[in-house]
């Protein structure tokens, strides 16, 4: 994955991150005031905390070998830890959130992360027309070397 590419889903990532928590904001609090102590906490807090875990796991680094089973598992593992990294610095912070505004949050953002993951690779895909090739290399000339030869060309989703 390129810089371009990991630079374009982090700031889809931090847009929707924010997106998630000014909505879920505007439900629980309805005279809702984007400059409010607690909101701009809510904020800082959960950008930093998404800033650092992607420094520390670097979460975009997903090669062409993953499947969508573990890119599934390991994106859903990453949102895990910021929800529980965000929860304990409101707890240390002694910040005052109703438990269904958190949930919230990460009930609209999960949604928007990968319908926004799903059409960034779809488009980037059709837009490339990025085919994974792999190479491979038969020693050998043989019955058994023509008979994989073979098996690789008819299957060439197998290699």
């Amino acid at each position: 994955m390129t810089n371009f590419t990991r630079g374009l889903l982090f700031l889809g990532d931090i847009l929707f991150l924010n997106l998630a928590i000014l909505l879920s904001s505007n439900l629980f609090e309805p005279n809702f005031e984007l400059g409010a102590t607690n909101n701009i906490y809510l904020l800082i807090f959960s950008n930093l905390v998404w800033l650092f875990l992607v420094v520390v796991s670097t979460p975009y680094n997903i090669g062409k070998s993953w499947s969508i089973p573990k890119i599934l598992k390991s994106q859903l593992a990453f949102i895990f830890v910021h929800s529980i990294v965000v929860a304990s610095l409101f707890f240390l912070f002694n910040k005052a959130y109703p438990i269904f505004q958190i949930v919230a949050i990460y009930l609209i953002f999960v949604p928007l992360f990968f319908l926004f993951r799903v059409l960034f690779f779809y488009l980037r895909k059709v837009m490339t027309k990025e085919t994974m090739v792999k190479n491979y290399i038969i020693i050998g000339k043989n019955d058994l070397s023509q008979e994989v030869r073979r098996y690789f060309l008819m299957n060439p989703d197998r290699i």
